[in-house]
């Protein structure tokens, strides 16, 4: 259900740049998205110039049913010059994703697979297959996990807050 690839960044200078990137006085932070299941996005790419490109990618995509997942393509101006501009310079619809801690989504299946760096986690962070009775956990060691979504899964958080950064290829 998943697989580690080949593909590794620093994972302290990721760290570092994402705890620092809100925090710079020539950003102003956006407005995260809230998802009912107790996580929030944060897009790094948007599909139009909306009100909210930091958020007009997050929750569903049947919410927008006239687009598609390769269309959330043009960089948000504050990660430009970051190092996550170099991470999904090739990878679409990205998105910080947090599940604040004691939380669980909905078992749901996406249209295409994932990828994953996981930014800040612990052991009680994982993945839940239910058909397949498969649990796996995503270390933050620096590799992308291609992850298969489009079986029916969950996303369960036992401990603190966890943040991915997710990608579509």
């Amino acid at each position: 259900m998943y697989k580690r690839t080949n593909i590794q960044y620093d994972i302290e200078q990721v760290k570092w740049e994402y705890d620092n990137l809100f925090f710079n006085t020539r950003y102003h932070p956006p407005n995260w998205y809230e998802s009912k299941d107790g996580g929030t996005q944060l897009c790094l790419q948007s599909y139009t110039d909306d009100d909210n490109p930091y958020t007009n990618g997050c929750g569903s995509m049947s919410r927008f049913p006239d687009r598609t997942e390769n269309g959330y393509h043009r960089l948000n101006p504050i990660f430009k010059g970051t190092i996550f501009e170099t991470i999904i310079e090739t990878y679409f619809r990205a998105r910080f994703m947090t599940m604040v801690m004691h939380s669980t989504y909905s078992v749901h299946q996406d249209k295409t697979p994932r990828l994953h760096l996981a930014i800040d986690t612990h052991e009680d962070a994982y993945f839940f297959w239910p058909k397949h009775k498969e649990f796996i956990h995503i270390p933050s060691d620096g590799y992308l996990y291609e992850v298969d979504t489009t079986q029916p899964h969950t996303f369960v958080n036992a401990g603190p807050d966890r943040t991915h950064l997710v990608m579509v290829e």
